[in-house]
């Protein structure tokens, strides 16, 4: 008893989310007030929805904070600081974003891994008998608490201890499934609500940036593609360019061959015609008298 606070009763009502005390309503009535059932289920109304309001500002705060880590990334700069801050903010042990592997839908790969509060390396693994395989079938699936005795065959479960799974599909703008996002933690999820809600949000921004990834690639092979015709264009312009030269060159030269040979067989006939034409006009003129019929 503390002094001043006269004889009283009280309500002590906790505010439960997904199994976990966020905090408690305790409500102070007059000595001798008895339990009401009414006043108890109004009290666990006000209790929930204060939960309600509690989850919102977390998460509110949250996706402020991420906004804030992430206004000006991109790509796998972006992909790290996601999985680290969902990782964080769900209380989780592990978070990671995969593609299918070279398109195969039995395999999955990921592009990033949060593991303890850090980036892990990647790994490939198969997606039969797994939870993962569920979210591939294109649903958002969540396991808050014995996923291992639900999915016996998933060793990888097993090995890193895995209590808790929460996953969901990715989706480019045309309803394709681009790969998954999925929590993992070695304990149960007890906010399950929030967290499949924070996936939620987090997917349409990993989708947004994987579609526009890999436009940027294609983009990238095209201009990579085009770069390569225009410079074997180039090249052969260079060679049917030379190859004119040289044909040029060559028609010069045998047009030079030809006018030479010309010339030279017109000095030749002209030679011995001049003599001839020479006799002729002599004959002619009858410098010598004129022919006798022997001559003739």
């Amino acid at each position: 008893r503390y002094e001043g606070i006269k004889p009283h009763g009280h309500y002590c009502v906790p505010i439960l989310s997904g199994g976990k005390v966020l905090g408690v309503i305790n409500l102070y009535v007059k000595n001798g007030h008895r339990r009401d059932q009414r006043e108890e289920e109004f009290l666990r109304a006000v209790a929930d929805t204060v939960a309600g309001i509690i989850d919102r500002k977390q998460v509110e705060g949250m996706l402020r904070n991420i906004a804030e880590g992430v206004a000006t990334a991109t790509g796998e700069s972006l992909f790290r600081s996601l999985v680290q801050y969902l990782a964080k903010g769900l209380r989780v042990d592990y978070a990671f974003i995969g593609t299918l592997a070279n398109g195969k839908k039995d395999m999955v790969r990921t592009l990033v891994v949060s593991a303890h509060g850090q980036i892990a390396e990647n790994f490939e693994y198969s997606l039969p008998n797994t939870p993962c395989e569920n979210v591939v079938g294109k649903k958002l699936c969540s396991y808050p608490n014995g996923v291992q005795r639900q999915f016996p065959d998933d060793h990888l479960l097993v090995e890193m201890g895995i209590e808790s799974y929460a996953g969901i599909p990715l989706f480019d703008s045309e309803g394709e499934i681009l790969g998954l996002l999925a929590v993992m933690d070695n304990k149960p999820m007890e906010r399950i609500v929030l967290v499949e809600s924070m996936l939620n949000i987090f997917a349409v921004r990993i989708a947004a940036e994987l579609e526009r990834k890999r436009a940027e690639e294609r983009l990238s092979n095209l201009y990579e593609e085009v770069k390569s015709l225009n410079q074997e264009l180039e090249e052969k312009v260079t060679r049917r360019t030379k190859e004119y030269e040289a044909a040029k060159d060559a028609a010069e030269a045998a047009n030079k061959a030809k006018s030479d040979f010309l010339s030279s067989m017109s000095h030749e006939l002209r030679t011995p015609l001049n003599a001839v034409i020479g006799f002729s006009q002599v004959l002619q003129k009858q410098y010598y008298g004129e022919l006798n019929e022997q001559q003739t």
